[in-house]
């Protein structure tokens, strides 16, 4: 899956950094042109970073100000900073994010690594019923909002399960994936039932949850969680079927990703995968 492959991301990367600086940068340098392109190309919302990983932050107000504008929140989620977690708790989360990368690298370095390339700002707040959140105006930002019964791996999934949506918001912007409006995906009859939620969901989103749920496998399997991985396999391929029931709101690229993960969900290959994170091998569908 070009999703997982270390140097179809770099390719990607550096293709974004160089439309926006009109040069391309240093391999020293990939990582902040990046985050600044998007910035500047995403100027309604705010990405912070550290030098080389993910800055962990509890306060991001044109972030929220994003989230509530294209109605991923609601105004009332932020009365009274019901969103902000007390400082009392920071510091353990804080440390919950450190082990939580500490799990994902003990699947991958590679994983842990494409992450922090990729990723600015890890915003954690709080809103009810929901665990965190991915939007496609906020590309290099993932927001969490940790649970208290929430442990390192359940944080570690759910930190590559939002870096998945980046790393598909980055497909769509150097090469688009769908060929129909957001308005058209988002109608009725252009929906599919989710692989995560189990319900009819936008044709996007549902492609989002085929991709989220093949890299959930992988995750599981290379941990040694085969029997919860097992529960992810068929419910992605039933989504995976419907998606390809409408090719139509395709575009090339994107009925090859859909492939891509469609043979990953069959074989679960997952060393292959790990060639892929490494820069060992190139994808060419599994």
């Amino acid at each position: 899956m070009r999703l997982f492959d270390r140097l179809w991301i770099i390719f990607a990367i550096d293709s974004v950094a160089t439309s926006v600086w009109h040069q391309s940068p240093n391999a020293d340098e990939l990582r902040g042109q990046y985050l600044e392109a998007l910035c500047h190309l995403q100027p309604w919302t705010e990405i912070r970073s550290e030098a080389d990983r993910p800055m962990v932050t509890f306060s991001n107000t044109r972030a929220v100000a994003d989230f509530i504008g294209r109605e991923a929140w609601n105004p009332a989620d932020t009365d009274h900073n019901r969103h902000l977690f007390p400082s009392s708790q920071q510091a353990n989360l804080v440390r919950l994010v450190e082990q939580a990368f500490t799990m994902i690298s003990r699947v991958s370095d590679d994983l842990t690594e494409l992450i922090d390339l990729t990723i600015g700002e890890l915003f954690l707040a709080r809103k009810e019923g929901h665990g965190g959140g991915s939007i496609s105006s906020a590309v290099g930002l993932i927001w969490l909002n940790p649970g208290a019964k929430w442990d390192p791996w359940t944080t570690g999934e759910n930190i590559v399960h939002e870096w998945i949506h980046n790393m598909l918001f980055l497909a769509d912007m150097v090469d688009p994936v769908f060929s129909a409006s957001y308005l058209k995906l988002g109608e009725k009859s252009s929906h599919v039932t989710s692989a995560i939620l189990h319900r009819k969901r936008p044709f996007d989103r549902s492609y989002h949850s085929a991709a989220v749920a093949a890299g959930l496998v992988f995750l599981r399997d290379t941990a040694g969680d085969t029997q919860n991985a097992d529960r992810l396999v068929a419910p992605a391929l039933r989504t995976v079927k419907g998606l390809k029931d409408r090719q139509d709101l395709l575009t090339q690229s994107g009925v090859d990703l859909l492939e891509e993960i469609e043979a990953f969900l069959w074989t679960r290959d997952s060393s292959r995968i790990i060639d892929l994170l490494a820069g060992r091998a190139i994808h060419q569908g599994l």
